[in-house]
């Protein structure tokens, strides 16, 4: 049994890539990009496969090959590719995480494992001042393509869950740096 890891390469997959390998789970690393230089240190511990989220096709083979049980989709178009050019990263975005759902309904990956979800509430100034609450039920406003696409994930995803029975978690992270993460307009120096 192994875990799919969609963006493996990129500042979020490899981080995750890095936990699992490193606590001894079979990691299968899927991602467009081919670089390894985030996730160089634990290369040897992982199964990579190159590939694109647009290909079902693929995504299905790998998932039955290596007999994938749970799959953590982390692969994206960064903001500024949505910004510059909103077809490509909606195609990414919303086709791509579709092509997610439909190989786990497809292979019924069913439930297995997951905790109960954390259901604090956190601060948010976008909603409200720095004091108001965010959960579950606040209202959505994105403010890129980006945005939006996340948000349409988390419909559909919803869709997934109450028809298929899968068992998704989403997470929408309002903004994410640390080492290895390169910042737009500058140089960063690798992890």
């Amino acid at each position: 049994m192994a875990v799919l890891i969609t963006g493996a390469t990129g500042f979020i997959g490899s981080h995750v890539t890095r936990h699992l390998a490193n606590e001894g789970e079979k990691v299968i690393a899927f991602d467009i990009v081919s670089s390894m230089r985030l996730i160089e240190d634990v290369k040897h511990k992982i199964e990579f496969v190159q590939g694109n989220l647009l290909d079902l096709p693929l995504i299905l083979n790998t998932i039955k090959k290596h007999d994938v049980t749970k799959v953590i989709h982390l692969a994206y178009s960064p903001i500024d590719v949505t910004t510059s050019n909103p077809y490509l990263g909606m195609e990414t975005d919303i086709i791509g995480m579709n092509n997610i759902f439909e190989a786990a309904r497809i292979l019924d990956l069913k439930p297995g494992g997951l905790d109960e979800l954390d259901r604090r509430q956190w601060p948010a100034s976008f909603y409200g001042g720095e004091h108001a609450l965010v959960n579950e039920d606040s209202p959505t406003k994105p403010g890129t393509i980006y945005g939006a696409d996340k948000v349409l994930n988390e419909f559909v995803s919803k869709f997934y869950c109450d028809r298929y029975g899968l068992d998704i978690i989403c997470l929408r992270p309002a903004h994410i740096y640390g080492p290895g993460k390169r910042l737009v307009g500058k140089q960063s120096t690798p992890a």
